[in-house]
């Protein structure tokens, strides 16, 4: 059965871009333009799925010890400066190899990028099963959060460039959205299924153990320890089976491009790597949105990621901050979707991404208030505070990329979206190092204010910034058979 469901004749270079057939054409971003056909493929959704379930159990991954952190502390012997440096491990390994992974994608493509990422998150997740000896345990699962870490740069990075290679202009939000959110999906899951799985320690004790700030050996040895070590075992038995399974199917299947583009602006060339590297980082109009989306998502995301270490200020139970975590990151997933969905219908993308920034400040503002006792505390409170900001963080990413490489165009996608990563990841890395070089009296004080200003500090910027969609004017003036305007790639800042 033919896969082709909708195929449409293209213009020819000359018919589409104002050259006669005796013009050179001068601009390389067109070169590819004389193809016959281009071609939406079914298999874009198989695409779209392994590409999703590679970032889920990436962020399962990464998340699995915070909500689990009283139980992995008695079992393991930490404290809270080691839950926090797993989730560091992260951002810190994403920022040594998001410029190396970028460079992967653009030479050999996202077979090569996706099934790399695949193999890295399946050996970390590995490593962690041999052994459950704290001392030797202690050391392979740092070992394994640093490989999982080097894992998490393409489904951050490559959303945008699959949703390019395989999907219509139509579809690409939607796609960078399902792509994105589905990694916060993940997320999500380490906070149900950890508590689900692994109980908190019981101790012969007074003290109250559901306060993060109490270390383990403060509290001697719970009586239920062995049972713990058997149930956070298992826990990582089950993700290292998902990212085996994953990696093999990822192995079986999955093409670098499609044969035939799903839109005109996927098949033009793009830049140079060094190339288009150097142009963007001169560019006003992508630092705008660089640091719209990193001061709010690099600080919020990592705030999410020890969620229950800043929930502990209201006297949570594990199993309750985990519910938080896993609420906060559905809804918001599911949010995040319905907004790309709406911004591919109606486009507006700027507009939208003010919208986000306005809500998530309302929203967190009330929250803060809540956390330094100016409003009465309130678990519903609590619930709609998180929820909110998670659904407008959300509904930010993939807007923000989308945006990004529409103006940055003809700078390849991937160097645009591991640029982005990178500042991300550098502001989340800055913020975490402090919470974890901070007592947790003094970092409950500036925690909360931080994550407010990260957010209320995009909205200047957003409203500056002059969009242009590039891609879309490429797709619109094919359309309708007209001459596409000369977009230079060598432009100074509009």
């Amino acid at each position: 059965m033919d896969e082709n469901f909708d195929i449409r004749r293209a213009s020819t270079v000359s018919a589409i871009s104002g050259f006669g057939p005796d013009t050179p054409m001068t601009q390389p971003a067109y070169d590819h333009l004389s193809m016959s056909y281009v071609s939406v493929y079914k298999r874009r959704w198989w695409m779209l799925a392994m590409f999703c379930v590679v970032g889920m159990i990436n962020y399962c991954i990464w998340n699995t010890w915070s909500p689990i952190n009283l139980s992995a502390k008695a079992v393991f012997d930490w404290t809270n400066n080691d839950i926090e440096l797993l989730s560091d491990w992260g951002l810190i390994m994403i920022l040594v190899t998001v410029q190396i992974f970028s460079f992967i994608m653009d030479k050999w493509g996202l077979r090569v990028a996706v099934l790399l990422t695949a193999g890295l998150v399946a050996v970390g997740s590995a490593l962690r099963c041999i052994t459950s000896h704290p001392e030797p345990a202690t050391w392979l699962i740092h070992s394994g959060h640093i490989l999982n870490g080097m894992g998490g740069v393409v489904p951050m990075a490559g959303a945008t460039l699959l949703s390019v290679t395989w999907f219509p202009n139509s579809e690409r939000r939607t796609a960078t959205a399902t792509c994105t959110m589905t990694q916060y999906v993940g997320m999500s899951m380490a906070f149900v299924i950890g508590p689900a799985l692994v109980n908190q320690p019981v101790y012969n004790s007074t003290i109250h153990t559901d306060s993060m700030s109490v270390d383990s050996e403060e509290l001697g040895v719970p009586i239920n320890l062995s049972d713990m070590r058997t149930q956070i075992m298992t826990f990582m038995y089950i993700e290292c089976g998902a990212a085996i399974l994953a990696f093999l199917l990822v192995l079986v299947y999955f093409p670098a491009k499609p044969n035939k583009p799903p839109s005109i602006s996927a098949e033009t060339s793009r830049m140079s790597f060094i190339k288009g590297t150097k142009k963007l980082l001169k560019k006003k109009s992508f630092w705008l949105i660089c640091l719209t989306y990193s001061l709010f998502t690099g600080i919020f995301n990592s705030f999410v990621a020890v969620l229950p270490v800043d929930l502990e200020q209201f006297h949570m139970e594990q199993t309750t901050a985990g519910w938080v975590g896993f609420f906060a990151t559905i809804v918001g997933a599911v949010y995040g979707l319905i907004v790309a969905r709406i911004s591919d219908m109606i486009g507006h993308v700027k507009m939208l991404i003010f919208g986000q920034l306005v809500l998530a400040a309302t929203f967190f503002y009330v929250y803060t208030l809540i956390a330094k006792a100016y409003i009465p505390y309130s678990l519903v409170g609590v619930y709609v505070c998180i929820i909110g900001t998670s659904c407008a963080a959300n509904g930010i990413i993939p807007l923000s990329y989308e945006l990004a490489c529409d103006m940055m165009y003809p700078i390849p996608e991937e160097v645009v979206s591991g640029w982005m990563v990178f500042i991300q990841n550098i502001v989340g890395v800055f913020f975490l190092l402090a919470m974890v070089t901070t007592p947790p009296e003094s970092a409950s004080i500036w925690v909360d204010w931080t994550v407010l200003v990260g957010i209320a500090a995009g909205i200047p910027l957003i409203m500056s910034l002059k969009e242009r969609y590039k891609r879309e004017e490429i797709e619109d003036k094919i359309e309708h058979q007209t001459p596409i305007p000369y977009i230079p790639i060598a432009d100074e800042e509009e």
